[in-house]
């Protein structure tokens, strides 16, 4: 039998997601992902080119890029995610 986290600690296990566009907010927190070797927890959903981001960014409730979602919440502007993604390093 596979082994499922707590309901409580399930986000903390998930792989976030990264929705972003092409605008220098969304740039920034690209670069930010690949400059401080986070590719392997944060997956990268261009909205502009995948219409399934794009879905998947409006059901959850996503409004402005970049967003970050952990599973259960969506976060979105630049200063947010980035200090999600800064947080990462710290449990690493």
């Amino acid at each position: 039998m596979l082994w499922t986290p707590p309901a409580e600690t399930r986000s903390f296990f998930a792989m976030l997601e990264l929705f972003y566009s092409t605008n220098p907010d969304s740039a920034e927190a690209v670069r930010f992902v690949n400059e401080n070797g986070l590719a392997s927890r944060v997956r990268l959903r261009h909205v502009s080119d995948d219409k399934d981001a794009q879905a998947d960014f409006q059901a959850n409730g996503g409004e402005r890029w970049p967003a970050i979602y952990d599973g259960e919440h969506l976060v979105d502007g630049r200063a947010a995610v980035i200090a999600i993604l800064s947080g990462l390093g710290d449990d690493a």
